[in-house]
Parts: C-alpha cells; structure tokens; sequence
C-alpha cells in the first residue's frame, strides 16, 4: 500500500498496481505464487478501491496488445504504473536491468511501510545517486507535512512533525507554510 500511496504523491498520478510473478492467472503452479496471490488478497482487503492486480507477468501488465490477451477480463490492461516484485531479488535485478541496458534513471530502493521511509544506497551510487534519494526522500517528508498542515491545528503539527520527522519547531513549521 505504501508504494502506491507513494507513488501518488510524487507523481499526483493515480496508482494501477500489478503484482507481478512469472504467470499471468494460473498459467504456470508454483508455490512462490501464493506470496503474490495472498499479497493481493491482504491488499484489496486493506484497500479495496485501489486499482490492482495480482499473478501478471511483466508484459501483461505492462503492454496493452499482450494484456488482451494475458490478462482479457483484468482489471490492469497494460497500464499499470506501479510494479509490486515478488521478492527483493526480483526487483533489484529488475532495477538494475531497466537502468542498465534501458539507459533509465533509478532512483531508490526506498524501502516502505515503516514509520520513516529508509534509503537503500548501492555501494555502486555516484554523488548524483545521492542527492536524488534525498531530494525524493524530502519530497515524501514535505508531502507529510503539507498534509498534515490541511488537516492539523497548528499546535497538533509542531506535536506530530517532532515525532515524526525530527526536523521541525513550531517556528519551522511556520516557515513552511509561508514558504512556497
């Protein structure tokens, strides 16, 4: 749930999650495949009105043409924009392909789901690798704030920001709101 959320709020897009596995509904048994199946199910039971979908593989999930066929009566037609890996292996060799051979830019992993996002530098990052991780990490922190501005008296903020990013006085949080 966290990486969609996150996702949201970097990018203001809504999130089509796929839960990707080497079968696409059923197409191969395996009982790795009850970690994606059973991730999707605890998922929709959290949120169910969250676009997603579970046991795709990458092109189905990705490629409207082999989504059609795949995957005809899904509810992600090859338009997922968030990809939920099945272990941590999967996706870092996914990352480092994609950045590798695709020419892409990565930036993270950041892994999520705990009180404060953690960053996960490779000891292959360079100085740029570095300041994007932070510049993301502020992002998903001043998002946390801003939110917390529309919903908080001023008082709850100063509280709520202490604990949970160390970063702010009542004075700080001050600054942020008139600071664009």
């Amino acid at each position: 749930l966290q990486t969609a959320f996150n996702f949201k709020k970097l990018s203001g897009l809504k999130p089509r999650v796929a839960f990707l596995s080497f079968s696409t509904k059923g197409s191969a048994k395996d009982p790795s495949i009850d970690n994606t199946i059973n991730a999707f199910n605890l998922t929709k039971k959290r949120k169910p009105n969250l676009i997603c979908d579970a046991e795709l593989q990458f092109d189905a999930a990705f490629v409207p043409d082999v989504a059609k066929r795949k995957n005809p009566k899904g509810v992600i037609k090859g338009d997922a924009n968030v990809f939920i890996f099945p272990d941590l292996n999967s996706g870092n060799i996914a990352y480092k392909i994609t950045e590798r051979i695709g020419g892409a830019f990565a930036t993270g992993p950041v892994i999520q789901g705990l009180a404060k996002p953690v960053m996960d530098l490779s000891r292959g990052c360079n100085e740029t690798d570095i300041v994007n991780m932070t510049k993301v990490i502020t992002n998903l922190i001043s998002t946390k704030i801003i939110q917390m501005i529309l919903r908080k008296t001023f008082h709850e903020i100063c509280d709520e920001s202490k604990k949970n990013v160390n970063a702010c006085s009542g004075s700080d949080v001050f600054k942020l709101m008139n600071n664009k």
